[in-house]
């Protein structure tokens, strides 16, 4: 069954978004290169959310805080406004903005059996009451919730580098919403949640070492993931593409490609054709990641634009490292500590669950 794939695009979203100070300007970038290959062309009316709609999940009181326009008087300890989520010049819109994006989305969903694509959403991290891993609001966890008044059962596939703590805990007892993430698991690595004991069979978390590859991650797409979708029959899909598991990518901890990343999705989408809400996420060399989203867009929307040279467009000088190329790989991979014995253990434990 073929889909139409829908983008969010929104020039007011993406003047907003550009001011999270963990990625100044990513927004533009990315947005700007879709526009530059012609994959904008199709676009949902964009709706803020409100305080009603926030609440939904959050608590007044927090949601409080973050819409003040109070920037000295906040209580910044209590709700975790400092450090990575410091208070910001904007705050208040940027978090109606990041959840009225995918609320809209999640909304046209309940219409259309369509794919719908929102790259300004994505912030896994957030909890119900406070600000955590750069992210001020969990626009997925509303996302989903919205989703629920149409489609009972809801499958969460998060790709994020790191765990996707605030969905999996806000939907731990949940018996029809199923949150799987793969995530860099180890001792101090944040948010050092995620390990194996705390799976379940509504919660899989699939805990991965340094130095991922392309080959590692489809055999836990083959043998792990598509045979519990399969079991699970969902109903819709949201899945969070954080892409700060790109080699390319400041973190430096796996060897994941653009390449990589899009056949994932491709497979998932190609293999499971129900509704799907495609979201952002992490992803911190701004010029990677905005390839990265745009490839995966060209998928989706089927689009045959062959990538060679980035047109030309306002950001096209951001590319000059990669020598203005659309497939630029770097020369060293690490070494991927996800042997076959690591992994066919990871895979005996999860789906014990699911036979």
């Amino acid at each position: 069954m073929s889909m139409r794939t829908i983008v969010y695009v929104s020039d007011y979203a993406t003047d907003v978004c550009d001011a999270l100070p963990s990625n100044e300007s990513r927004q533009s970038m990315v947005m700007d290169l879709l526009k530059a290959y012609g994959l904008d062309d199709d676009v949902i009316c964009f709706k803020a959310a409100n305080k009603r709609e926030l609440t939904s999940f959050h608590s007044e009181e927090f949601i409080d805080v973050v819409l003040s326009s109070d920037m000295e008087n906040r209580q910044k300890d209590k709700f975790g406004l400092q450090d990575d989520c410091p208070i910001f010049e904007g705050l208040a819109e940027y978090v109606k903005v990041v959840a009225g994006s995918t609320l809209t989305c999640a909304n046209h969903l309940l219409l259309n059996e369509e794919v719908a694509i929102n790259w300004y959403g994505g912030r896994h991290h957030c909890g119900k009451n406070s600000a955590q891993g750069f992210c001020y609001v969990n626009d997925i966890v509303l996302g989903i919730n919205r989703l629920r008044h149409k489609y009972k059962e809801v499958f969460y596939i998060d790709l994020d580098l790191h765990h996707g703590d605030g969905v999996e805990k806000a939907f731990r007892y949940s018996k029809n919403v199923t949150t799987c993430s793969l995530h860099r698991y180890d001792v101090g690595f944040y948010p050092g949640t995620g390990s194996l004991k705390d799976n379940t069979d509504s919660v899989i978390n699939v805990p991965l070492r340094k130095g991922l590859n392309g080959e590692t991650l489809n055999k836990l797409m083959d043998e792990l993931i598509f045979p519990i979708l399969r079991r699970k029959q969902p109903e819709v899909l949201v899945i969070q593409c954080g892409c700060d598991g790109l080699l390319s990518d400041p973190a430096k901890e796996w060897n994941l490609t653009i390449e990589d990343y899009g056949q994932i999705i491709k497979k998932i989408n190609d293999n499971f054709p129900v509704p799907k809400l495609i979201l952002g996420g992490g992803g911190y060399n701004h010029s990677e990641t905005a390839k990265c989203w745009t490839y995966i867009t060209k998928i989706l929307k089927a689009d045959d634009t062959e990538f060679d040279m980035i047109p030309d467009h306002k950001y096209v000088d951001e590319y000059e490292p990669s020598g203005y190329r659309f497939w630029y790989h770097e020369k060293s991979l690490m070494k991927d500590y996800n042997d076959h014995e690591y992994i066919n253990s990871v895979i005996s434990s999860i789906i014990k669950n699911f036979t």
